[in-house]
């Protein structure tokens, strides 16, 4: 089966993104960075609190108050940041011969990709999975590389679903969660 589909940056940020996620380095870090400040707020408002009065217990308020603004709103703005963060790598570091027009020959041994500049062949047998995820599926080369198929890159649905179809048969006793 040979088919021809097209990869956006976006589509590759949003793989980038979601192996961070996936990766279990992303949870440890957000919760550090999520807790250790309120946590250092909290201790330094309790030593002003004991030390002062008036313009120094204001401040230890302030603290009290700044910490809790933090555990509400870090959430928010750290998902924004990361996000960021990646597009910005990826647009520093350029996508030519990532993204762009793809060929991709899907045969019973192996996987050909073909773009501008590259042309790569995977074995089946050699793959370490599949994820079906939303609108896009992501076909493991390696731990730390994959094929991006998304649906939105494809003319027609069937296409797609042919794709996604045919990847989750081969490597259907690997299919991540």
């Amino acid at each position: 089966m040979e088919v021809h589909y097209t990869l956006t940056q976006d589509d590759y940020i949003a793989f980038s993104l979601y192996a961070y996620r996936k990766s279990g380095v992303s949870r440890p870090a957000f919760l550090m960075r999520w807790v250790a400040r309120p946590v250092l707020f909290a201790m330094s408002a309790v030593v002003l609190w004991q030390l002062g009065e008036g313009v120094t217990r204001l401040l230890a308020f302030f603290l009290v108050f700044g910490g809790i603004a933090h555990l509400i709103l870090f959430p928010f703005f750290y998902r924004a940041r990361v996000e960021s963060g990646v597009r910005k790598f990826v647009e520093k570091m350029g996508t030519a011969g990532v993204t762009g027009d793809i060929t991709l020959i899907l045969s019973e041994e192996t996987l050909t990709e073909v773009t501008s500049s590259t042309r790569s062949t995977a074995r089946w047998a050699d793959m370490v999975g599949i994820e079906d995820a939303a609108d896009r599926v992501y076909i493991y080369i390696t731990g730390i590389s994959a094929s991006v198929i998304p649906r939105s890159g494809f003319e027609s649905d069937e296409d797609y679903e042919a794709v996604r179809a045919f990847a989750l048969r081969k490597l259907a006793d690997r299919v991540r969660k």
